[in-house]
């Protein structure tokens, strides 16, 4: 386990893992549920009042999970456990709906655009989480499973990208249209500057997307073109690029991290979570070890350890 930078035991990583796996599916769940609230709203079925206020109260649901996550990280995280580039992406992800969720329910609540994006929001939130969640257990050196792992992958960047690029920036327009119209320049000035916030954190999580979904086929490529006669040495070291390309394209907690903060910033904030001790581990879901890609909700238990596995045949090998 040190190899890979982690100090800590199997067991210790195992209970953090079955105490940690069950927060995907439920966030997962929750947009679910908060998507299917907005589609009478959507479709305009039944009694405006009615569909409206189902609209809204996804608004509030999303309002309280978020205040949550942001009192959470502040009050169980120290500043050394949670790097600059986290709070910064909790900010962006967060600010919408936190400052403008209820003035738009007590000014807009009855607009079709509103509706519209929550329920976009919700929806590709939901199918992105569900795929991500079942993607991480597949083994993707298993031809079957790897083809489901592509096949999902490029189904969830398809959703982001008609959800969070081409209707986003049609609704964005549409909602600065109405500001303006309405004179409302309150409204046009801080919507307009946390929509703008919302855009480009779209656009780093679809354009990190792509990158890491290219890297993987070529990975995956390179993996299935291996000759017969190919050493155990490099059989193993096409495994381990594999499976590490496979967690980066799951791994969602380094978008901006990759985007935003080259390696020369970010080298402190490392080293801080590499000598974390294991008493704090099951703190550890929002930061990652430089040396592990596939320490935290990234990767599953059995893909880490076949990582660790693969490392120590290779140190063998070397020392032969």
């Amino acid at each position: 386990m040190e190899e890979a930078g982690i100090k800590c035991s199997k067991e210790e990583y195992l209970q953090w893992f079955m105490r940690n796996w069950v927060g995907g599916p439920l966030v997962a769940l929750q947009h679910l549920v908060d998507g299917a609230l907005c589609i009478p709203a959507v479709l305009k079925m039944g009694d405006p009042r009615v569909y409206s206020s189902l609209a809204c109260l996804v608004i509030m649901n999303e309002m309280g999970f978020e205040i949550q996550d942001v009192i959470k990280t502040l009050y169980f995280f120290t500043p050394a456990e949670v790097p600059s580039f986290v709070l910064f992406l909790i900010f962006i992800h967060h600010s919408l709906t936190t400052c403008l969720g209820l003035p738009t329910i007590l000014c807009y609540r009855s607009l079709s655009t509103l509706h519209w994006l929550c329920f976009d929001l919700q929806g590709a939130a939901a199918v992105s989480t569900f795929i991500y969640e079942y993607t991480k257990i597949l083994d993707v050196t298993k031809r079957g499973e790897l083809k489901q792992f592509l096949i999902l992958s490029w189904i969830s960047f398809l959703v982001m990208l008609i959800a969070r690029f081409f209707h986003w920036v049609y609704l964005v327009g549409e909602f600065i249209f109405v500001w303006y119209n309405d004179k409302a320049w309150a409204f046009l000035v801080v919507g307009t500057f946390f929509l703008l916030i919302f855009s480009y954190f779209n656009f780093v999580v679809l354009k990190s997307m792509y990158g890491r979904l290219q890297k993987f086929m070529k990975m995956s490529a390179e993996h299935d073109s291996l000759p017969s006669d190919a050493t155990e040495k490099t059989r193993s070291q096409s495994v381990r690029n594999l499976n590490l390309a496979a967690t980066q394209v799951l791994n969602r907690n380094d978008v901006f991290n990759d985007e935003l903060f080259p390696q020369s910033v970010r080298k402190n904030q490392i080293d801080v979570t590499k000598s974390m001790p294991p008493r704090a581990f099951h703190k550890v879901s929002m930061t990652r070890g430089a040396t592990s890609l596939l320490l935290n909700q990234s990767g599953s238990s059995r893909q880490f350890f076949d990582f660790l596995a693969e490392l120590d045949r290779e140190r063998k090998e070397k020392d032969k």
